[in-house]
């Protein structure tokens, strides 16, 4: 290619690619499943990459054996077994990553963020964190949902909201001491069932 010229090359109809970095934790478990949702698409191709950071070059076979079992793994608990094809690269985590998208022109990152702390990014640095930063497609971030550990700035929610909300399966969003008036106030624009456009309601 000649320095200077772009290599964007137009997307294919019906082609859709999603790159899953995972490193065998539990929250690349969460990626490969989140990606295996976005699989369900028509014409989606699913590529599983794990980088091997710290490679031996004096015992490569071992590695490789390592890297390709825990992708197998990986793809097993997601659900993703025989739809994804994998890859195994060794370097920076971050850049072989956005390489590799870039090699696939893939139309989708999917990557785990271990929420490191203050210290450990300055370190260590962020994975997810590059990724975002570095990369020419959208990248879908994927994380332990635990909704307690919010920021100080946000209020549990309800425990019988929530309630509602799984019993319910969204059909109902609050319990019967919220439904009169939201705790928060904030303004919910529903659209009841068989209701024209010019029906919609609002809950505060």
């Amino acid at each position: 290619m000649v320095r200077g010229m772009s290599s964007v090359h137009p997307p294919i109809p019906d082609r859709a690619v999603i790159l899953t970095a995972v490193d065998g934790s539990s929250v690349s478990l969460v990626a490969a499943r989140a990606a295996a949702r976005f699989a369900e698409l028509p014409g989606t191709e699913i590529h599983l990459m794990h980088v091997i950071e710290a490679f031996d070059a004096a015992a490569p076979r071992a590695c490789l054996e390592t890297g390709r079992a825990m992708l197998e793994r990986v793809a097993e608990e997601s659900g993703l077994s025989g739809r994804a094809t994998f890859h195994l690269a060794a370097g920076t985590p971050w850049r072989e990553i956005i390489q590799l998208s870039a090699n696939l022109q893939t139309d989708l990152i999917v990557v785990g963020t271990h929420d490191l702390n203050p210290i450990e990014k300055t370190f260590l640095g962020s994975v997810a964190e590059q990724v975002v930063k570095k990369a020419r497609c959208p990248v879908y971030i994927a994380r332990l949902k635990n909704h307690g550990r919010g920021a100080p700035e946000i209020e549990p929610a309800c425990v019988d909201c929530v309630a509602v909300q799984f019993e319910t399966r969204g059909k109902k969003l609050w319990c019967s001491r919220h439904t009169e008036r939201h705790a928060h106030g904030l303004l919910h624009f529903q659209m009841p069932q068989g209701f024209g456009a010019g029906s919609n309601f609002f809950q505060s």
